[in-house]
Formats: C-alpha cells, structure tokens, sequence
C-alpha cells in the first residue's frame, strides 16, 4: 500500500502543468518524431532519477539538491546549484499559476482569471503550510480522479481521432518538444519526500522511481495522441480550447477540470519541496520558507511574466537541463566520495556520465536559440 501511496504522489507531481504545453509542441515537430524523443528522453530521466535516488541513499540526511551539492562539490557548483533548483521551481510554480486562473475562468466564468489565480494561490498556500500529511492524502485520492477524467476524455474523444494528423513532420522544428517533455516528466525534485516516505521500506525506492516516470510517460502520449489526433494543427497552446470545434461543451468542461486537477496536485507538492529547500538547506525559519515558496511566483505573476509556453521551454530545456547535469555530477562524486553501500546502486562507465552532459548542454543550446528566434 506504501508503495502505491508514494507512486500516486511521485506521479501525481510530475503529470503536471507541463502536459497542456506537450501538443501544441508536438504538432510543431511531428508526431513520429516527437514520439522517439519522448521514449529516448523517459529512459534518460529514469537514469536521473536512480541516479538521484543512489545519492539520497548514499548520503542520507533531510538535504535537497543545493544540500547534497555543499557535500559533494565545490563552492561555486554548491553556488550554482542553490540558484539553480530555487529558480527551476519558481518557474514551475509560476507555469502553474499562469494556467491555472484561465482553467479555473473556463470551468466558472464567475469573475475574471486573476481572482482565480489568487484563489489557487493562497488555496494551495494553505496546504503547502501544513507539509507532507495532507498533500500526500490529496495527492492519492486526486490523481484516482485525474485518471478517471482522462479515460472517460478519451473514450469520448476518440472517435473525432484523424490519423492524418499524425504523419506530418517539419525538419526545422525537429527538436521543439525537447523543453516541453523534459519540463513533463521532470520528477527529480520529489525524489526526497519519495525517500522519506519511504522510510523502513528502501527495497522499494528503486522500482518506485522507474515506475514513475513510466506509467507518468505512457500517460502523457495517451494525452498527446487525443489532442494531435483530434485537433492537429489547429492545436491551441494550452491543448484543451483547441478541441471546442470537435468535442461539446461539457467534455470541454472535463477537460478543464482535468487540467486544474493537474496543476494543483503539481502545485501544492513542489511548493513543499521549496519550502523545504529554504528550511533544510538555506536554514530559514519555517514560516519563512512557507511564504517564499510560493509568494515569490506569485509576485513575478502579477507584474505580468504570463506566457505559458515560454515558461514551459525556459524552465524545461534551459534551467532543468543546467540542474540535470548537477544530478550527474553528483552521482559521480557520490559514487567516489561515499564508502556506504546503498539499497541500489547503478553501474555507470564514466565515459557515459560526459555523453549524458553533453547531451543536456545540447538540449539548453537549442532551446536558448530557439526561445530568441522562435515566436512561440
């Protein structure tokens, strides 16, 4: 029951914000090779996320990336990486807010999407005070919800499916999905609570962490191959409005529903992770942490940094892409720098560890490139 506990949480974390920004990306590629790159990059963050998982076990303790980086790596790294993680979830903070006062509108068009920004916000303030207890009770019973949503969307959806949307493909935008899967399928920052969670039962971190990002992935094309297959290129930016000319107002309405049920899950839990960023790591008090894990997007917000997908693709593609590599490298070091045999621990040539970077400071070079000459 553990088990299925804490793999409702992780993946309840990670299908987040980030699954309305997949189709509209996914059009702009291609559908075929958008598909291998979301395979070749759900085996990659499976790497990371053991990887991840082996220093936790390693070097135990209630520490955060920027904790185990002042134990592993040197100043400016340990510099580096507190700025780094606190701004990566600022920006997928921020991406929640941002869609979640336009999902809220649409589902009750009572007043305008900035009051229901505001409600989202401090709602999941609140929760986000009271720590893990509850958002582990609402992580589990809502994504149960989420999932029936989403069978129930698709089953309905289906038969408006036009298999000529998939077969498309434009060259020059080959790689676009990159920062947009990455940003999806990004779990690494619940991979402690994961840990914590559970404590006593280690023999299962590791299945937990692959299953998680699989059964998150396999969700997530489920989602792509409705709305591609539906809409296709006439896919709106958010995913869900697109489908108004094919699917009635009601299935629309579940749609809604679906997405804010996404993003407050997501919401809530990487809003702890930060808090706890500021409590454990940065030593500040915790009604301190509490406010500035979620204030500080919020603020950011309301001067008017509101564009969905480049939140998405900045986030994704530029800063997980920089925090990939610290996971890397701190996988390296922990490896070497820790005699403690672990419950799992993975094999890795250290030719490999520079190919994955290489990789990732491929994929940051690309989505900066593309974020100053696309016009998302």
């Amino acid at each position: 029951m553990r088990f299925l506990i804490a793999l409702a949480i992780h993946c309840g974390t990670i299908i987040g914000v980030g699954i309305f920004a997949l189709p509209f990306s996914v059009t702009k590629a291609g559908f075929i090779p958008s598909f291998f790159l979301f395979i070749i990059l759900t085996l990659f963050l499976i790497f990371l996320n053991l990887f991840y998982g082996e220093v936790i076990l390693r070097i135990g303790e209630k520490k955060r990336l920027p904790g185990y980086s002042k134990v592993l790596l040197n100043k400016p790294l340990v510099i580096f990486s507190y700025l780094i993680s606190i701004l990566t979830l600022y920006g997928a903070i921020l991406a929640y807010l941002i869609i979640s006062g336009r999902f809220l509108f649409n589902l009750f068009p009572l007043t305008n999407p900035l009051i229901w920004t505001l409600g989202f916000a401090f709602g999941g303030a609140i929760l986000i005070y009271f720590g893990r207890k509850p958002i582990s009770f609402v992580e589990s019973f809502l994504l149960l919800f989420l999932l029936g949503i989403l069978i129930l969307f698709f089953k309905e959806g289906g038969k408006f499916i036009n298999f000529e949307n998939f077969y498309s493909v434009q060259l020059k935008n080959l790689f676009l999905p990159y920062g947009s899967i990455l940003f999806s399928l990004w779990g690494i920052s619940i991979v402690p609570e994961i840990r914590e969670f559970l404590k006593g039962r280690e023999d299962l971190f590791k299945k937990e962490l692959i299953f998680s990002i699989i059964i998150s992935s396999f969700i997530y094309l489920l989602f792509v191959i409705l709305v591609v297959g539906i809409s296709g290129k006439n896919t709106s930016y958010e995913a869900i409005s697109g489908l108004s000319k094919f699917l009635g107002e009601k299935i629309i309405k579940l749609g809604f529903l679906f997405g804010i049920l996404t993003v407050f899950t997501s919401f809530i839990t990487l809003g702890l992770t930060l808090k706890k960023v500021f409590f454990y790591d940065l030593g500040l008090s915790h009604f301190l942490s509490w406010l500035l894990s979620w204030s500080i997007p919020l603020f950011i917000f309301l001067i008017g940094i509101q564009e969905f997908i480049k939140t998405v693709v900045t986030t994704g593609g530029i800063l997980l892409g920089f925090q990939g590599i610290l996971v890397i490298l701190l996988h390296r070091k922990a490896k070497v720098q820790s005699k403690f045999k672990p419950f799992f621990s993975i094999p890795f040539p250290s030719f490999l560890y520079w190919v994955f970077i290489l990789f990732l400071v491929g994929g940051i070079s690309y989505e900066i490139f593309h974020l100053v000459g696309f016009n998302y």
